[in-house]
């Protein structure tokens, strides 16, 4: 008889490991699947995010007839640039600033950026006199 009693306190236990067992698995198979959703979710709003931070710069006919070099804060961004042309550079930071410089005369001209990205026209500040 007391056997019996053994067996029942053994199947108890048994039963009250594997219901644990159960319930464990289950939160770490949620935990997976939550992090697999949210990896996801960030390679699909990948492009998005690479299309925000980038500059494009349109070189107006402000400039034409010059060729120039365009700087981006400390990066040459092109040597030999035109009226017309259309020039592609990742952001770089919050706070930049274009230098236009006219490579026959060395004339720079200084443009703010603002900290969005996106088009930016690169025209001629207009001179106050």
């Amino acid at each position: 008889m007391q056997y019996f009693r053994a067996m029942r306190k053994a199947k108890n236990a048994n039963k009250s490991f594997l219901a644990g067992t159960a319930v464990l698995f289950v939160g770490v198979f949620a935990v997976v699947l939550l992090f697999l959703f949210w990896s996801y979710d960030l390679l699909g709003n990948r492009e998005d995010r690479i299309r925000q931070d980038v500059y494009q710069f349109v070189v107006t006919d402000d400039f034409r007839g010059q060729e120039l070099s365009v700087w981006l804060n400390d990066s040459l961004i092109a040597s030999h640039a035109h009226a017309g042309d259309t020039l592609v550079h990742n952001r770089l930071g919050e706070e930049n600033s274009v230098l236009v410089v006219d490579n026959a005369t060395d004339r720079v001209t200084p443009i703010p950026v603002s900290a969005r990205s996106g088009l930016i026209p690169l025209r001629r500040p207009k001179v106050v006199e």
